[in-house]
């Protein structure tokens, strides 16, 4: 019996569809990369091409030419810029870089000079050209002007606005270039920052993007996990690696077919929930590579049977809750899911 991940792709949609409203008149892009954040980049990218979306950005080229048959007419622009590739491996199919740094700038103004994203680091000190470099862009047109925001999921965090300030002195040195600065928290800080193109990532899957506040979008994925065997502890008996849970004596536990090599990793020791025909349990134990514990001594006896499945994570247990209860970000668990889920994929 596997465990499920369950991806609404309808609620991509949703997310889609409020992120859009909430950019416009910018117009709003889909970021795919990392697999669709672990969640399944060709179908999410095929649902936001069906709603509408027509410029994508992945990471590296190779997951550009992963999609790149199903997004047909479709801008593709990879985050990493060139990274090794030759120009012409861009533009033979019709994918263009983010070019971040001097080398690349020039090699590619040798093949053409548009088709292409100028990214300039405003603070963030990751990617990007630095403001002070500009003089290697002569001759570029590029399709947008691209920065990053370091603290865009605290929108009143001081440095979002000395980014700006950063961002809108640069792009007064490229009159007539459209821009793009916000990616999901700050489609939500207003027009001022989504210019001309906005790139949400993780609030396309649920993800909060926002820091102690909250979730605006809708969640994406449902976990549920099977359970494999039910036992009843005796006081003083202890549950999974290094006995951290202590039975008070006549505690039901339920050992589910999940582990952190699915994705469920070690934060959620012992603060674990879920939930089981509407009776909410709580993780007993220490997370194992292929075993989850739960304490379910709350649930009628006729509920406890090899085969149930209990839900970890969406539908009854909100992604936030779930996540916050391991203080995990959606970024890092949505992208380590692992390879043995039964994936099924909800659409219209």
């Amino acid at each position: 019996m596997q465990p499920r991940l369950i991806i609404d792709l309808n609620a991509v949609a949703a997310n889609y569809r409020l992120l859009r409203v909430k950019a416009g008149p910018a117009i709003c892009a889909g970021v795919v990369k990392g697999d669709g954040y672990g969640i399944g980049a060709e179908p999410i990218a095929k649902r936001l091409y069906q709603e509408g979306c027509r410029i994508f950005f992945t990471a590296g080229i190779d997951e550009a030419l992963t999609l790149r048959p199903h997004l047909r007419d479709a801008i593709v622009y990879v985050l990493a810029g060139l990274c090794g590739a030759k120009p012409v491996d861009f533009s033979a199919q019709s994918i263009r870089p983010v070019l971040n740094e001097a080398g690349e700038i020039r090699e590619w103004a040798k093949h053409e000079a548009g088709n292409c994203i100028l990214h300039i680091d405003t603070g963030m000190n990751r990617l990007g050209l630095p403001p002070d470099a500009l003089k290697y862009v002569e001759g570029l047109k590029p399709d947008f002007i691209m920065s990053h925001l370091a603290n865009g999921e605290r929108p009143d965090d001081a440095k979002n606005a000395e980014q700006k300030a950063v961002f809108d002195a640069i792009l007064r040195e490229f009159p007539g270039i459209p821009a793009s600065l916000a990616a999901t928290a700050s489609i939500f800080m207003g027009q001022g920052y989504c210019y001309d193109l906005a790139r949400p990532g993780i609030g396309l899957y649920g993800g909060n993007p926002f820091t102690g506040r909250p979730n605006p979008m809708q969640d994406v994925i449902r976990i549920d996990a099977p359970i494999l065997q039910i036992r009843t502890l005796a006081k003083g008996e202890t549950v999974g690696y290094g006995a951290t849970f202590t039975a008070g004596g006549g505690e039901r536990i339920a050992t589910l077919g999940v582990g952190y090599a699915d994705g469920f990793g070690r934060p959620f020791d012992n603060c674990g929930i879920g939930e089981l025909d509407g009776y909410r349990v709580r993780l007993a134990g220490r997370v194992s590579m292929d075993y989850l514990t739960f304490d379910v001594s709350n649930c009628p006896e006729n509920m406890l049977r090899i085969g149930k499945f209990i839900t970890l994570l969406g539908g009854p247990v909100p992604v936030d809750e779930a996540l916050n209860a391991a203080k995990i970000s959606p970024y890092h668990f949505f992208t380590g899911l692992g390879r043995r889920f039964n994936r099924q994929y909800i659409s219209d």
